[in-house]
């Protein structure tokens, strides 16, 4: 029997193209099967237990004082490693602030008012805040890091600096209700810790160490401001947390929860896609949890765990760059099984808005599914959806409701449901 091998090289095209779409499609696929980047902080006073490190070890990034690397043998940070080899391990340590007693040498690098006297940080009155801006005081600073952490055996991936608070525009700062003399008002007070952050970040690269740094205030127009012009500085950190999103236990009852107004929500979720060179650690915590789920909020309704997760879950989904994901995510300090199993793909596009009853409810499209948010104070009813779509228990829906504070996610036909 004669070959056409014209037809057999056609053939050997077709199936090759076949196979190279099938594999490049496979590989986008699995880029984004880790929908969820996760962080989780290791408790300053409690030990971490070998029951514990499993469930560590699933997150992304983990934040730890140095005393918790003897904790497990033959040290913390190897026993994690070698459950996740791409975990990211970063030291706690103080930016702005240093610990009392406050010595002479101390004293001539503290932030003053402008009657003369020491300012301290009123939520922990044992920190000191420094004079930040001072080139004898960021020096002091760095020997002080590198001889007990950097040519320490805890040195890790980073440094966590704590406090590098931006200031909201109103009040004394971000640490108490003193003025500090130097720094009368929040332009001044940016500028500085803006400058203070980029020392940080040039040293610490110079010695190959990741930086973090705690900012906070994204809700408030000043604070945005001051994310953005880190962003743009010259030594911008490898990310930035903002400790306070979407749903916070500050200000709230007991047990219960506390919700920014729609516009200081909006703000939050809107500036992480807008940080371009730093990754954005955003921070949920509540007065409840998962055993003891119900309380009250700030506007005097009732909340539940399950109501404020989904909410700040959804939110963070909002908010998020994608290809890749800039953010990550923790809620209330805790791993939940959503982190592993919830994967809606890429996003397709930015969130959208619609209007029901004056009342504006944000929802973003993904490859499988959707995520709808409702941060305003009123509850919605019927809420039409771009497709019928199922919720994660399999219930198929064409219209969903959402209470006030409340973040919902879909999964588009033809996928299997998920149990929560």
């Amino acid at each position: 029997m004669k070959l056409n091998h014209k037809l057999i090289f056609k053939n050997y095209v077709i199936l090759f193209l076949f196979y190279s779409i099938f594999f490049f499609n496979s590989k986008i696929d699995a880029q984004t099967e880790h929908f969820t980047q996760t962080v989780m902080f290791f408790s300053p006073k409690t030990k971490v237990t070998r029951s514990q490190i499993k469930t560590f070890a699933k997150t992304d990034l983990i934040i730890s004082t140095r005393w918790r690397y003897h904790d497990l043998k033959p040290n913390t940070w190897k026993v994690l490693k070698s459950l996740n080899p791409d975990i990211e391990i970063y030291i706690y340590w103080l930016g702005p602030e240093m610990y009392k007693p406050v010595d002479v040498i101390h004293r001539k690098l503290c932030l003053f008012d402008s009657k003369g006297n020491i300012i301290y940080n009123s939520q922990y009155p044992h920190e000191v805040v420094m004079d930040f801006s001072s080139e004898k005081y960021r020096y002091y600073w760095w020997y002080d890091l590198v001889k007990e952490v950097l040519n320490r055996q805890w040195k890790a991936n980073g440094v966590y600096l704590d406090n590098c608070l931006v200031h909201k525009g109103f009040g004394g700062c971000p640490f108490s209700s003193q003025v500090p003399a130097k720094f009368p008002d929040a332009h001044s007070w940016n500028i500085a810790m803006n400058g203070f952050i980029n020392f940080a970040v040039r040293v610490l690269h110079h010695k190959g160490q990741k930086v973090g740094v705690n900012r906070g205030q994204s809700r408030y127009k000043k604070g945005c401001k001051a994310w953005l012009m880190l962003d743009n500085s010259d030594y911008p950190p490898d990310w930035i947390m903002e400790e306070g999103f979407a749903v916070v236990k500050w200000g709230s009852p007991y047990p219960g929860a506390r919700f920014f107004s729609e516009a200081e929500w909006k703000r939050q979720v809107d500036i992480v896609s807008r940080i371009k060179n730093s990754k954005v650690l955003l921070l949920s915590h509540v007065y409840l949890d998962s055993n003891k789920s119900k309380g009250i909020d700030n506007y005097g309704k009732p909340v539940t765990f399950k109501q404020a997760f989904w909410f700040a879950f959804c939110s963070y989904h909002l908010a998020r760059r994608d290809s890749p994901n800039n953010a990550y995510f923790m809620f209330n300090n805790q791993w939940f099984a959503a982190y592993e199993d919830i994967n809606l793909g890429r996003a397709l596009g930015n969130y959208k808005i619609i209007k029901i009853k004056e009342v504006n409810i944000y929802y973003r499209e993904f490859k499988k599914g959707f995520v709808f948010v409702n941060p305003t104070n009123k509850g919605v009813d019927s809420i039409p959806l771009p497709i019928p779509c199922s919720q994660i228990n399999g219930k198929h829906v064409s219209n969903i409701s959402l209470n006030a504070h409340t973040g919902i996610l879909l999964l588009k036909p033809c996928l299997r449901k998920h149990n929560f």
